[in-house]
């Protein structure tokens, strides 16, 4: 019963926390800040930023008003969903919000038990600034669930990132999210 009751706000939560996003005015979409370039084999981008896909992960690009939005998903036992903006300010205040949003997406109308909060910051092979916020999802089915945020400051651009999967997938998933975190460039 959970699995079920828990699935559906998981796999559509990425639109919802986006449009709380754009209520609230986080998300810009600044056309001076997007450039283009010829994409290597299994790149993509939005032209803010590049990324590319994990083995074995499909791709689809969809849009939340806007906001070119990437759902990364491996079967129906993992999703990344991947997306840019522009920040001007606190970097962790950026990240801060952005957890919030993703989590208020996640478990919209759902009381939720959750444990093991994990929280991690560094920097990736390409000198990036990253946060990462992940937890646990108790129920029938457990689940992991969280997001990583990295900044650019020099141009002021940002990669956000949400997923999930089974619990028992976390190792899995943590292995994909790495690969991803070190792909991600800036235009």
């Amino acid at each position: 019963m959970f699995c079920s009751i828990l699935a559906i706000p998981i796999v559509i939560y990425p639109l919802a926390f986006i449009g709380i996003l754009e209520e609230q005015g986080t998300l810009k979409l600044d056309a001076n800040k997007i450039q283009t370039r010829t994409l290597a084999v299994g790149e993509y981008s939005d032209g803010r930023f590049y990324f590319l896909k994990p083995e074995d992960f499909s791709v689809e690009k969809k849009y939340a008003g806007v906001v070119p939005l990437f759902v990364l998903q491996k079967g129906e036992d993992m999703s990344i969903s991947l997306l840019s903006d522009s920040n001007e300010g606190n970097n962790k205040v950026y990240f801060d919000q952005f957890y919030k949003d993703a989590y208020t997406g996640a478990s919209s109308g759902y009381d939720l038990d959750i444990s093991d909060i994990n929280e991690d910051e560094g920097k990736t092979k390409n000198g990036l600034l990253y946060y990462k916020k992940s937890l646990r999802i108790i129920g029938e089915q457990d689940y992991f669930f969280g997001v990583i945020v990295v900044f650019d400051d020099k141009s002021q651009k940002v990669a956000g990132m949400s997923f999930w999967s089974f619990y028992s997938d976390r190792t899995k998933m943590n292995s994909y999210l790495e690969s991803l975190l070190e792909s991600i460039k800036f235009s």
